[in-house]
Protein backbone atom coordinates (compact mmCIF):
# COMPACT_ATOMS: atom_id res chain seq x y z
CA UNK A 1 0.00 0.00 0.00
CA UNK A 2 0.89 3.68 -0.72
CA UNK A 3 2.87 4.99 2.71
CA UNK A 4 0.50 7.73 4.49
CA UNK A 5 1.48 10.22 6.97
CA UNK A 6 -1.58 10.74 9.61
CA UNK A 7 -1.53 13.36 11.81
CA UNK A 8 -3.94 14.80 14.01
CA UNK A 9 -4.80 17.63 17.05
CA UNK A 10 -2.42 20.37 15.42
CA UNK A 11 -4.08 22.93 16.81
CA UNK A 12 -2.47 26.31 15.47
CA UNK A 13 0.61 24.70 14.54
CA UNK A 14 1.10 24.95 10.78
CA UNK A 15 5.01 25.11 11.47
CA UNK A 16 5.31 21.97 12.55
CA UNK A 17 3.11 20.82 10.27
CA UNK A 18 4.27 21.53 7.24
CA UNK A 19 7.64 20.55 8.24
CA UNK A 20 6.36 17.14 8.71
CA UNK A 21 4.62 16.91 5.71
CA UNK A 22 7.76 18.38 3.82
CA UNK A 23 9.88 15.45 5.55
CA UNK A 24 7.63 12.92 4.31
CA UNK A 25 7.38 14.06 1.13
CA UNK A 26 5.68 11.53 -1.69
CA UNK A 27 3.99 10.55 0.95
CA UNK A 28 -0.31 10.37 1.19
CA UNK A 29 -1.01 12.90 3.97
CA UNK A 30 -3.89 12.05 6.20
CA UNK A 31 -4.79 14.66 8.81
CA UNK A 32 -7.33 13.92 11.32
CA UNK A 33 -9.16 17.26 13.12
CA UNK A 34 -8.42 20.19 14.97
CA UNK A 35 -5.93 21.97 12.66
CA UNK A 36 -7.80 25.09 14.16
CA UNK A 37 -6.28 26.89 10.75
CA UNK A 38 -7.78 28.00 7.13
CA UNK A 39 -8.43 25.47 5.25
CA UNK A 40 -6.77 26.51 2.26
CA UNK A 41 -3.25 25.80 3.60
CA UNK A 42 -4.34 21.70 4.05
CA UNK A 43 -5.68 22.43 0.38
CA UNK A 44 -2.31 23.26 -0.58
CA UNK A 45 -0.43 20.35 0.21
CA UNK A 46 -3.49 18.20 -0.69
CA UNK A 47 -4.18 16.88 2.48
CA UNK A 48 -7.17 14.89 3.06
CA UNK A 49 -8.35 15.78 6.68
CA UNK A 50 -11.83 15.95 8.57
CA UNK A 51 -13.38 18.77 10.47
CA UNK A 52 -13.03 18.04 14.58
CA UNK A 53 -14.68 19.57 17.46
CA UNK A 54 -12.02 22.64 17.81
CA UNK A 55 -12.19 23.32 14.00
CA UNK A 56 -14.28 26.53 12.66
CA UNK A 57 -15.82 23.96 10.57
CA UNK A 58 -18.37 20.88 10.64
CA UNK A 59 -19.42 20.38 7.66
CA UNK A 60 -16.47 17.78 6.68
CA UNK A 61 -16.82 15.00 9.79
CA UNK A 62 -15.44 12.00 8.12
CA UNK A 63 -14.06 10.27 5.18
CA UNK A 64 -14.13 6.59 3.49
CA UNK A 65 -11.70 6.67 0.88
CA UNK A 66 -9.94 3.99 -1.11
CA UNK A 67 -6.02 4.18 -1.78
CA UNK A 68 -4.38 0.45 -3.36
CA UNK A 69 -7.96 -1.59 -2.45
CA UNK A 70 -7.81 -1.08 0.72
CA UNK A 71 -10.77 1.36 2.63
CA UNK A 72 -9.64 4.31 4.96
CA UNK A 73 -12.02 5.82 7.39
CA UNK A 74 -11.03 9.13 8.88
CA UNK A 75 -12.56 10.55 11.51
CA UNK A 76 -11.82 12.85 14.34
CA UNK A 77 -13.70 10.82 16.97
CA UNK A 78 -15.09 13.11 18.97
CA UNK A 79 -18.61 11.81 17.29
CA UNK A 80 -18.04 8.41 18.37
CA UNK A 81 -17.10 9.47 21.91
CA UNK A 82 -13.62 7.88 21.53
CA UNK A 83 -13.13 9.49 24.79
CA UNK A 84 -15.38 6.89 26.38
CA UNK A 85 -14.52 3.76 24.44
CA UNK A 86 -13.97 2.90 20.62
CA UNK A 87 -17.05 0.42 20.44
CA UNK A 88 -18.94 3.18 18.57
CA UNK A 89 -16.27 3.63 16.02
CA UNK A 90 -15.46 0.02 16.08
CA UNK A 91 -18.82 -0.45 15.15
CA UNK A 92 -18.80 2.08 12.34
CA UNK A 93 -15.70 0.31 10.68
CA UNK A 94 -17.48 -2.74 10.54
CA UNK A 95 -20.67 -1.10 9.05
CA UNK A 96 -18.13 0.31 5.92
CA UNK A 97 -16.43 -2.59 5.83
CA UNK A 98 -13.01 -0.78 6.37
CA UNK A 99 -9.29 -2.11 6.60
CA UNK A 100 -8.26 0.86 8.38
CA UNK A 101 -9.28 3.75 11.12
CA UNK A 102 -7.69 6.85 11.01
CA UNK A 103 -8.76 9.10 14.49
CA UNK A 104 -7.51 11.48 16.83
CA UNK A 105 -9.28 13.60 19.55
CA UNK A 106 -8.13 12.21 22.57
CA UNK A 107 -4.26 13.51 22.06
CA UNK A 108 -2.79 9.90 23.09
CA UNK A 109 -1.40 7.85 19.98
CA UNK A 110 -2.13 4.41 19.33
CA UNK A 111 -2.54 1.33 16.80
CA UNK A 112 -4.70 -1.48 17.49
CA UNK A 113 -6.48 -4.31 15.51
CA UNK A 114 -9.84 -5.94 15.84
CA UNK A 115 -11.60 -7.75 13.57
CA UNK A 116 -9.11 -7.57 10.88
CA UNK A 117 -8.91 -3.88 11.29
CA UNK A 118 -6.58 -1.46 11.88
CA UNK A 119 -7.60 1.48 14.51
CA UNK A 120 -4.60 3.91 14.50
CA UNK A 121 -4.84 7.22 16.35
CA UNK A 122 -1.75 9.40 16.00
CA UNK A 123 -2.18 11.23 19.28
CA UNK A 124 -1.57 15.04 19.09
CA UNK A 125 1.25 16.28 16.74
CA UNK A 126 1.15 19.78 18.68
CA UNK A 127 0.89 18.60 22.68
CA UNK A 128 2.20 15.39 22.39
CA UNK A 129 4.39 15.56 19.52
CA UNK A 130 3.48 12.32 17.58
CA UNK A 131 2.32 10.97 14.48
CA UNK A 132 1.82 8.29 12.78
CA UNK A 133 2.69 6.55 9.39
CA UNK A 134 2.11 3.77 7.79
CA UNK A 135 4.49 2.41 5.27
CA UNK A 136 4.14 -1.19 3.12
CA UNK A 137 1.37 -2.06 5.39
CA UNK A 138 2.58 -1.48 9.03
CA UNK A 139 1.19 1.24 11.15
CA UNK A 140 3.75 2.48 13.48
CA UNK A 141 4.03 5.58 15.62
CA UNK A 142 6.55 7.89 15.86
CA UNK A 143 7.54 10.96 17.72
CA UNK A 144 9.43 14.53 16.80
Amino acid sequence: MRNLLIISDTHRDKDLMVELIKKYKGYKVIHCGDYCIDRALLKKYDITFVDGNCDAYDDNLEHLIEVDNKKLFITHGHTYRVKMGYMNLYYRAIELSCDYVFFGHTHEACIFSDNGIIFVNPGSLKYGRTYAVVEDGKAMIKEI
